[in-house]
């Protein structure tokens, strides 16, 4: 019960600065990695073993009861289709989660980063918005995973269970082993429970990691709104007192301004570098995502539309998820490029702010207006430069491809509800 409590706390009230962001999510998709999970425990390591073959064996059934539907003459509409809208959110699944797992590293490294919270570390402000966002995404994650584990169990037991044959083993015994035909039943449809897991691995993955990497992003572009505030104050808007301020006070703050500046910069620098961490784990990923969720959301809302009911409730809440992560997924690379925009008009502002004239006899005036005359420019060049994500190098990660994506799924649902006037 301590346990329990001391974990309750540490997910939705408690936060440190050196608490791992992703300890929720990795322990979510501790069993549903498309590589032995990074850990020593070898329970662990026997039931992610287990699961991945038992999956395997009922993936391959899958594909059994696939060809037998197609065999039959006529072939049977209704079970294909229900068949084949299991099959292929499944298969995407897996290939996304093979992605990540081919990444493992480059992952492992941008969560390494996130995690060290560098920039900032000891500001207030800044301490509450990670505390914020923590909690945020713990809470978010934990109702997610609720609600899919609830609907994979409703569909499992009822669909999976008692629903078209094409769910069951296609190997059955005879009616001598009836009994043990329905234990064999009912292990394979609770079998299907765990899907869900492997079926959203990677959005309980990229979630968060955009999340924090996008809340860095704004610490960051707070430190640069703190310099330029603090120039407003100390120089732009105290004219007379300026006018009035000895070399070496004059000195002393072009010092100060230089040196955190060029902090502000290294913290910057080392952000985009590992961008490219992000960009080249999300390019090949988001494109499996991309080509598939119009297809997965349409096929899922269809059926609901055409005969409303119950049964068709878990179909309809899949493509809803679908489309939610295609929606907030889009949206936090569209504010990764929107935030780092708002970096420019400070640069602007400490450009302007160099331009004014100097003692010319302060050699060190000289040298540190120099020295963030230069880093203002390379700023400048680098904020300039999109941090923008392809799928594929495609699709823009923006909320207009969202748009795009469900006018397709509105197009789709259209031409599948005429063709059967």
């Amino acid at each position: 019960m301590n346990k329990i409590t001391r974990i309750w706390r540490q997910c939705f009230h408690e936060f440190h600065i050196s608490y791992d962001y992703f300890w929720l999510a990795d322990a979510l998709c501790l069993i549903s990695e498309q590589r032995p999970p990074l850990t020593k425990r070898a329970s662990i390591r026997f039931l992610w073993t287990t699961l991945s073959i038992l999956h395997a064996f009922q993936y391959g059934c899958f594909v059994i009861q696939l060809i037998h539907c197609l065999k039959q003459s006529p072939v049977n509409k209704h079970q294909f289709a229900a068949i084949v809208n299991l099959m292929i959110p499944l298969a995407v699944a897996v290939v996304r989660g093979m992605c990540l797992a081919n990444q493992r590293e480059s992952v492992l490294k941008l969560k390494r980063y996130i995690n060290s919270k560098i920039c900032q570390r000891d500001d207030v402000r800044s301490f509450e918005l990670r505390k914020q966002q923590y909690r945020k995404i713990n809470r978010n994650l934990a109702a997610f995973h609720c609600v899919t584990t609830a609907n994979s169990v409703v569909w499992a037991l009822t669909a999976g269970l008692h629903g078209d044959e094409v769910f069951k083993v296609p190997f059955q015994l005879t009616k001598e082993f009836e009994s043990l035909q329905n234990v064999i039943d009912v292990g394979y449809a609770v079998l299907l429970i765990p899907w869900c897991f492997t079926l959203w691995y990677s959005p309980t993955q990229f979630v968060p990691i955009l999340s924090f990497f996008n809340t860095e992003l704004r610490i960051i572009v707070a430190q640069f709104d703190g310099l330029f505030e603090n120039v407003k104050v100390n120089y732009t808007l105290e004219l007379n007192d300026r006018t009035e301020m000895t070399m070496a006070q004059r000195t002393r703050f072009w010092a100060e301004l230089d040196v955190a500046f060029k902090d502000a910069i290294s913290h910057h620098s080392s952000y985009i570098s590992h961008f490219e961490l992000l960009r080249k784990i999300s390019r090949l990923n988001f494109f499996v995502f991309l080509c598939s969720s119009a297809a997965i959301i349409t096929f899922n809302i269809f059926p609901i539309i055409v005969n409303p009911s119950l049964e068709h409730l878990p179909l309809l809440l899949l493509a809803l998820q679908y489309a939610c992560e295609s929606y907030l997924c889009c949206s936090m690379f569209s504010s990764l490029e929107s935030e780092n925009r708002r970096i420019a008009k400070y640069v602007y502002g400490i450009d302007w702010l160099c331009e004014e004239r100097y003692d010319a006899a302060n050699e060190l005036d000289r040298i540190h207006r120099k020295s963030i005359k230069q880093n203002a420019l390379i700023l400048h060049q680098r904020v300039n430069k999109a941090l923008a994500v392809k799928a594929g190098d495609m699709f823009p990660l923006t909320l207009e491809t969202f748009s795009h994506m469900m006018k397709s799924v509105y197009s789709l649902l259209t031409l599948l509800l005429q063709s059967m006037d």
